[in-house]
C-alpha cells in the first residue's frame, strides 16, 4: 500500500498509459469505431466538406477530452472507495 500512495504522490502511477487491453470485445469496439469514423469521414467529403479529417480529429480529441474527465471522476471515486473498504477491514 504504501508503495502504491509513493507512486501516486510521485506522479509514477499513470492508469491512463496503462497496457492497452488486447481482448476481443475490446478489439472488436475499436474497429467499429474506427470503421464508423471512416464512414463519417467519407461522407462529409462527398458532400463537399473538404477539411472532412480535421473536423473528424477536431471531434475525436474533444470528445476523448470529455471521456477522460469522466474517466478521472471514476479514478477517484475508486480511490476513495478502496481506502474507505480498507478502513472499515481494518476495524474488524
Amino acid at each position: 500500500m504504501e508503495r502504491l500512495l509513493s507512486q501516486l504522490y510521485h506522479g509514477q502511477y499513470c492508469a491512463e498509459s496503462m497496457k492497452t487491453p488486447t481482448d476481443k470485445q475490446y478489439q472488436e469496439a475499436l474497429g467499429k469505431a474506427l470503421a464508423i469514423n471512416q464512414k463519417i469521414v467519407d461522407e462529409l467529403k462527398k458532400n463537399g466538406v473538404e477539411d472532412a479529417e480535421t473536423l473528424s480529429d477536431e471531434w475525436k480529441n474533444a470528445w476523448f477530452n470529455f471521456t477522460t474527465e469522466e474517466l478521472i471522476q471514476c479514478f477517484k471515486k475508486g480511490i476513495k472507495f478502496g481506502l474507505q473498504l480498507r478502513e472499515e477491514l481494518d476495524e474488524l
